[in-house]
């Protein structure tokens, strides 16, 4: 499965910003 980096960068920045607001 190829994802953009860009594309991983963002949706791991957000599954981040969920896991720091938990």
């Amino acid at each position: 499965m190829l994802v953009p980096n860009q594309l991983f960068d963002a949706t791991n920045g957000i599954l981040f910003r969920m896991h720091r607001a938990e």
